[in-house]
């Protein structure tokens, strides 16, 4: 006989999430020069904001509940970010083709609100973690001990 609880607790209050989000893009080509050098350029970019509210998310519940975790509507979630790519094609031949391609993207995520007002505490498998989901910080946002070295 083995000891077991629910790895999920079911939660009667939970709610939809609901996401929003604003996207402006853009793709240009410009023809290049006649020829094989340099026949085409490419542009694409891309911005998006996006905002959750009433994120879903299996929060850690205290071992001594009984229960694993309880799905709830735990945090509201913003994040933007840019991507943006060229291409140029810089030689086109009967036998060769080569084109140059470079790609850039920049994306931030942050929790915007927390239910309840406290932090909500990731836990690992050994029931420690360093790894918190704060509200006004980046998701991924790590927190260490310092050592106490001295009592003076």
């Amino acid at each position: 006989m083995a000891f077991t609880y629910p790895t999920n607790n079911p939660n009667p209050d939970l709610e939809v999430e609901v996401s929003k989000e604003k996207e402006f893009g853009t793709d240009i080509t410009f023809k290049g020069l006649k020829g094989n050098w340099l026949s085409s350029i490419n542009i694409s970019a891309t911005y998006w904001d996006r905002t959750t509210d009433n994120a879903i998310y299996n929060v850690d519940a205290a071992p001594s509940t009984g229960i694993g975790t309880v799905r709830d509507n735990a945090f509201g979630l913003a994040s933007n970010g840019i991507q943006a790519s060229l291409n140029v094609s810089l030689l086109k031949s009967k036998n060769l083709s080569w084109n140059f391609t470079t790609n850039f993207s920049k994306q931030t995520s942050k929790i915007t609100s927390v239910k309840g007002g406290t932090d909500i505490i990731v836990l690992s498998n050994a029931g420690s973690s360093n790894y918190v989901l704060r509200a006004g910080e980046k998701i991924g946002q790590l927190y260490v001990y310092f050592l106490l070295r001295s009592v003076d």
